[in-house]
């Protein structure tokens, strides 16, 4: 446990500790009414769209829906309030089950900005940290259910103001990357958890577990690192490398092989990532695979170049 998973405990603890001073009756209307307005601006924001804000169009039409909707329901929860008297407020058992909409809450803040730990690119040190973090991870891949609905509304925005943080897998198009990383680090722990993964993964569909191949380490290293250091993100290199010439030139001898690239702030959201799409999903989980190197280098703000590569 580290200072991120620090400061997630201690609001998780903050809101319960709320929970139990508001009472049931005044905690539980708190909660729905903040989580009603969200439900709201999600479904009625595109109505309130300005045009002319261009890619911050729809960010202030769910910022504007959220405020509107949070007031009219607070309107709503102050006259119920009004009609229930002060002695019921202070039942000691109303005190207690404070508790429960406390730790409601406090769940929703814990996953939220432990998701957004995961996605914002910090400095080197505390983007280290979050990856490090054991509640920051789960809450990250806690939210993924979200993230349809969330993109939409402020892709755009983002994309204009901070490098693409979420999980990008390969694809047959090359991607010029906006940034360059010339001295990556090469993270052999996170390499040792994708593994562990990658095993789970396979055990839940009855297939032989994967071995680690130092050599295919080497190669997938190697590879992980050169697109951080030219810019790319491909399975094939600038100079014409490309899969099967790099585990032949690392004197790896292979039938059959495969290779999964990803870029992001986690393993948890690349494994993510790779796993629902089904050409990776398909390297990760072939029966004729029985070895493995996987090469992470992290690269600080950037997030973690990640290559996987498969061989019988």
């Amino acid at each position: 446990m580290n200072y991120i998973d620090l400061v997630l405990v201690a609001i998780l603890a903050y809101s319960v500790w709320e929970g139990y001073k508001q009472g049931f009756i005044l905690a539980a209307l708190s909660l729905i009414s903040w989580t009603g307005a969200l439900a709201i601006a999600f479904l009625t924001h595109g109505w309130l769209k300005i045009n002319a804000l261009g890619v911050w169009a729809l960010p202030v039409a769910f910022v504007m829906a959220t405020i509107i909707a949070k007031s009219l329901l607070q309107y709503v929860t102050n006259l119920i309030l009004d009609r229930v008297p002060d002695s019921l407020h202070d039942n000691k058992i109303n005190k207690a089950a404070g508790v429960i909409p406390g730790c409601v809450n406090g769940t929703i803040w814990l996953t939220l900005l432990g998701s957004l730990f995961t996605l914002i690119p910090f400095t080197h040190g505390a983007s280290v940290e979050v990856r490090e973090s054991r509640l920051a991870g789960k809450a990250g891949m806690g939210i993924a259910w979200l993230e349809g609905k969330i993109e939409p509304v402020f892709r755009a925005a983002v994309n204009a103001s901070l490098p693409k943080t979420n999980a990008v897998i390969s694809s047959d198009e090359p991607v010029k990357l906006p940034f360059k990383v010339a001295a990556p680090t090469a993270r052999p722990d996170l390499e040792r958890e994708m593994l562990t993964i990658l095993n789970a993964e396979r055990k839940k569909n009855r297939l032989r577990p994967l071995s680690i191949d130092k050599s295919i380490v080497q190669v997938a290293r190697l590879h992980s690192a050169d697109m951080f250091k030219q810019s790319y993100f491909s399975h094939y290199s600038p100079d014409g490398g490309n899969p099967y010439n790099r585990m032949r030139n690392g004197n790896v001898v292979f039938a059959a092989m495969g290779e999964n690239i990803a870029i992001a702030q986690t393993i948890q959201i690349a494994h993510q990532g790779l796993i629902d799409s089904p050409t990776h999903r398909a390297n990760i989980l072939n029966p004729n695979f029985g070895r493995v190197g996987i090469g992470i280098m992290d690269g600080g703000i950037y997030g973690l170049m990640i290559t996987q590569n498969f061989a019988d």
